[in-house]
């Protein structure tokens, strides 16, 4: 350094911070949306509920596109894929300290309110910090907004149809495609099984159900997963086949099929 002066300015107050990972991306944006850098925050605004909402940061990844499936349905039985979910069995640190990181996000934004479109970039900047793949943050995204439900201390029905709302704009941005919905509709099915002492069929055909409406979940997708449904790898088969001999699942399913009919019916006419 001989020869040369070093210009450098001691700030007594305000925020600096230099970007040189990853990790420091997601620090400093974290520190930006939950305004430690004021004066300088984001814009506030409400998002419709039409509203297109896609802010992923990966947009190298290829959009998955929509297929068209004419696969038919037995509708006498039930039949178990083979393949099982290749998740392991408990998820490791970097996917706990993720989950924990969404868990933490979802958590303070339902209690404040928060705009959804911060909530969004809070989960994406995670993402990449802890390079957790597309499958695993759908998942991952759906069980948070569920837990904190059952962490709730009031009833539950009431506290996930909150959360499901305020949550909607964020569901609705990761879960789009036919493979982002079999994420969603399987982590559904997997908060069930492992909860199936406070969380019962019902609960999850109320849950399944909000979706539709919402045009999260396709129809041909569910009468899938009840027909042809993929083994989960922490469950045994007959949890499962358990879970959809049971009433409620079965008058869904039924009501479903029936619209299906009703609906072709009608464009026939």
């Amino acid at each position: 350094l001989l020869c040369h002066h070093i210009h450098v300015e001691i700030l007594s107050e305000g925020y600096a911070a230099r970007v040189d990972s990853i990790l420091a991306y997601r620090n400093i944006t974290r520190d930006l949306l939950q305004q430690f850098v004021y004066p300088i925050v984001p814009n506030g605004r409400t998002i419709d509920d039409d509203e297109n909402l896609d802010l992923d940061l990966n947009k190298s990844e290829d959009v998955e596109m929509k297929e068209n499936d004419d696969e038919q349905y037995d509708s006498d039985s039930t039949k178990f894929s083979d393949s099982s979910d290749d998740s392991c069995d408990s998820l490791g640190d970097e996917y706990s300290a993720f989950y924990n990181e969404v868990y933490d996000s979802l958590s303070r934004g339902i209690e404040e309110q928060s705009i959804a479109e911060n909530i969004i970039l809070e989960i994406n900047s995670s993402k990449h910090a802890y390079n957790v793949p597309v499958n695993e943050v759908n998942s991952l995204v759906i069980k948070a907004l569920l837990n904190l439900a059952l962490d709730n201390d009031g009833n539950f029905l009431l506290a996930v149809k909150s959360n499901l709302k305020y949550g909607l704009p964020i569901i609705q941005n990761y879960i789009k495609s036919i493979s982002s919905q079999n994420d969603c509709i399987y982590a559904i099915e997997e908060f069930q099984l492992q909860n199936k002492e406070l969380v019962t069929s019902l609960h999850l055909i109320k849950i399944i159900g909000f979706l539709y409406e919402q045009n999260v979940l396709e129809e041909d997708l569910i009468l899938k997963w009840f027909y042809k449904p993929k083994s989960l790898s922490d469950h045994v088969t007959s949890e499962q086949e358990t879970l959809r001999k049971s009433k409620e699942v079965g008058l869904f399913i039924k009501w479903l099929e029936e619209a299906e009919e009703e609906s072709s019916d009608d464009q026939d006419d």
